[in-house]
C-alpha cells in the first residue's frame, strides 16, 4: 500500500522533499533509503564532519543534493517538507528541530536522547506550529508503541511493557568497545550506551513519555534466573537432560538482561 502511493507521488513530480542532519551510521541508512525510495528526494544533508560527504557520496555515487557543514541552514530551509534530526548531539538536535517547526516543517527524530528530554515539549511546539513530530520506526520504542497500538486495537488492555537487550556489558567504555564500534561505524561513547543500558533506559522513559506507563520500581529490574544443577538420574534420557540444560542456558542469557519494564499506574 505504502509503494503505491509512493510511485503515485514519483508519477505526480512532486515527491517528499527531505533535509537530514546527521551522517553517522543511521543517518548515511537512512540517505541511502530515501534516495532509492519512489516518490522520495533528499534536497539536503548536514553533518559538521566534512569526511562525512565524502563516505556518503562513495555509498551513493549519483546522490545529488547539497550539503552544509552548518546544519542549522537545514533546519531553516524552507525547501523542504521533512526535516529529519540523525545527529548524535542533544544540545544541537534539540535546536535544529525546534528551528525546523518554526519554519513550518514537519520533524522526524532519529535521536532518542532529544526525544527523551525534550519530546514532550517539541510536541506541544508542533502541536502550537500546525506541524509534525515523531520518532522514527525500526529502533526499539518505534517498534513497542506500533505492538502498543496493535494490542489495543484488539480491544485489550496492556498493563505493562518491557524491553529487553540479548547482549549487556555494564562494564562497556570508550576503550574495551572500540573493535565493535570500528566493525560497526559507530561513535565509541555512543556504542557505549547501547552496550551497556543506558540506550535502553532512555528507550524506555520515551515510552513512559508517549504512553503515560511509570517504571515499575527505580532502576532496573528483571527476573533473576539461575542455572539449576540437574541429576541426570532423575530424566529418562541423556538427551532429555541435555535438552533442559540447554533451554535453561538459553533462559538465563535472555532474561538476565530484561530491564526497565515498566507498568501504567492504575
Amino acid at each position: 500500500m505504502y509503494l503505491k502511493k509512493f510511485e503515485e507521488l514519483e508519477k505526480s513530480g512532486k515527491p517528499i522533499r527531505i533535509g537530514l542532519v546527521g551522517l553517522g551510521a543511521m543517518g548515511k541508512g537512512m540517505a541511502y533509503n530515501i534516495h532509492h525510495t519512489p516518490g522520495m528526494e533528499l534536497v539536503c544533508v548536514g553533518d559538521t564532519d566534512s569526511k562525512r560527504y565524502d563516505e556518503l557520496r562513495a555509498i551513493i555515487p549519483e546522490l545529488q543534493c547539497w550539503d552544509a557543514a552548518d546544519c542549522m541552514v537545514v533546519a531553516e530551509s524552507h525547501n523542504i517538507d521533512i526535516f529529519i534530526e540523525a545527529s548524535s548531539s542533544i544540545e544541537m538536535g534539540l535546536k535544529y528541530a525546534r528551528k525546523a517547526i518554526e519554519c513550518g516543517t514537519d520533524v522526524l527524530l532519529m535521536n532518542g536522547e532529544v526525544d527523551c528530554f525534550y519530546g514532550p515539549e517539541l510536541y506541544k511546539l508542533a502541536q502550537e506550529a500546525g506541524v509534525m513530530i515523531s520518532s522514527t520506526d525500526g529502533d526499539q520504542y518505534g517498534v513497542l508503541i506500533k505492538l502498543l497500538e496493535e494490542v489495543e486495537l484488539m480491544r485489550l488492555r496492556p498493563i505493562m511493557i518491557g524491553n529487553i537487550k540479548g547482549f549487556m556489558n555494564r562494564y562497556a567504555n570508550p576503550t574495551n568497545i572500540k573493535h565493535e564500534a570500528d566493525i560497526r561505524d559507530l561513535d565509541y561513547q555512543m556504542c557505549v550506551t547501547y552496550t551497556d543500558g543506558t540506550k535502553l533506559a532512555i528507550e524506555m522513559a520515551i515510552m513512559s513519555n508517549a504512553t503515560g506507563f511509570v517504571p515499575y520500581k527505580g532502576k532496573m529490574e528483571g527476573p533473576e534466573c539461575w542455572i539449576t544443577t540437574i541429576s541426570m538420574r532423575s530424566l529418562r534420557s541423556p538427551l532429555s537432560s541435555i535438552l533442559l540444560v540447554l533451554s535453561q542456558v538459553a533462559a538465563f542469557l535472555l532474561l538476565r538482561n530484561a530491564t526497565m519494564i515498566s507498568r501504567r499506574a492504575c
